[in-house]
Parts: structure tokens; C-alpha cells; sequence
């Protein structure tokens, strides 16, 4: 119920004057404002977590998927690429990549810069699939990659498979 929940985000405050410090309480914090459907105030906690903590792959990785949530894809891409930094053999942030680049493309000006957005998911899915070689995700996220960048090139179905 709701005042239970309340409760809670009681707890999270105390703990965040209790410990402003420590990034695993931001986290926390953060992840409970995103349960809770506060996506800005996450961001904005994130955001200054990561001013302080730059390095932490955890802060980073969730700070990508709210700026994604929010429709702020290139900030969860810039994120995303420290986390591959940081943990480079880590598969997902590395399938996130490919999705906030199909994400991204359209929006891009020109038909080379959609295609290279797509290119670069189809590179993010490729390195998924080498990462976590089991998982059909790896092979429908670069499907996906493709025919989007085909329709966008504006190939017909039946030359699809010239892609």
C-alpha cells in the first residue's frame, strides 16, 4: 500500500543524509525514485553520483538506463561506453549500446548518419553474440539493427538479403 511505500521512501532519505558518501546508497536511492516512476529526480541523483563517483560501473550502468527511459539515448550511450571501458567483458551494457543506437538512428540528419548509427548497433549486437554466445537476443537486436537501417535506406524487402 501506499503508505507503506512512502515509508520507504523515507528509509531511502535517511539513508542518503546518513551516508551521502557511498555510492551503493545512491544506487539504492536512485533505483527506488525509478520504481517509483520519478525518472528526472533519478537522473538528477545519478548525475551527481557520478560527478563524484566517475568510475563506478554500477551508478554508470543505471544512470545509462534512466537517460534511455527519458528518451536521452546519446547521454546512455556515452555512459554505456565507460561501462565497456570498465568491464569490457560485461554483455550488457553492450546489448544497451545496440539498443540506444537503433534508438538514435532516425533521429539522425542525414542517410550517413543513420547508417552509421545502425552500423554501430550491428557492431554492438556482433560483440554482444562473442560475449554471451547462447543468447538469441545477440542475433535478433542485429536483425533488428539491419532491417531498420534497410527501411531507412529505403531497400526493398526483396533485396534484404543483400544487406
Amino acid at each position: 500500500p501506499l503508505i507503506a511505500w512512502r515509508a520507504v521512501e523515507g528509509e531511502f532519505r535517511r539513508a542518503s543524509r546518513l551516508a551521502p558518501e557511498d555510492p551503493f546508497v545512491v544506487r539504492l536511492h536512485a533505483g527506488f525514485l525509478v520504481a517509483d516512476g520519478h525518472l528526472s529526480a533519478a537522473a538528477a541523483m545519478l548525475d551527481d553520483g557520478l560527478a563524484r563517483w566517475p568510475d563506478d560501473p554500477d551508478l554508470l550502468e543505471l544512470g545509462a538506463r534512466v537517460h534511455y527511459d527519458r528518451g536521452d539515448e546519446r547521454e546512455a550511450i556515452r555512459l554505456l561506453r565507460r561501462v565497456e571501458a570498465l568491464r569490457p567483458m560485461d554483455p550488457d551494457p553492450v546489448w544497451r549500446l545496440g539498443q540506444c543506437w537503433i534508438r538514435t538512428a532516425p533521429g539522425e540528419g542525414s542517410a550517413a548518419e543513420r547508417s552509421v548509427a545502425y552500423a554501430a548497433a550491428v557492431r554492438a549486437f556482433a560483440r554482444y553474440r562473442t560475449l554471451r554466445p547462447d543468447d538469441p537476443e545477440g542475433w535478433l537486436g542485429e536483425a533488428q539493427a539491419r532491417l531498420a537501417r534497410a527501411a531507412s535506406d529505403g531497400i526493398t524487402e526483396d533485396e534484404t538479403d543483400l544487406i
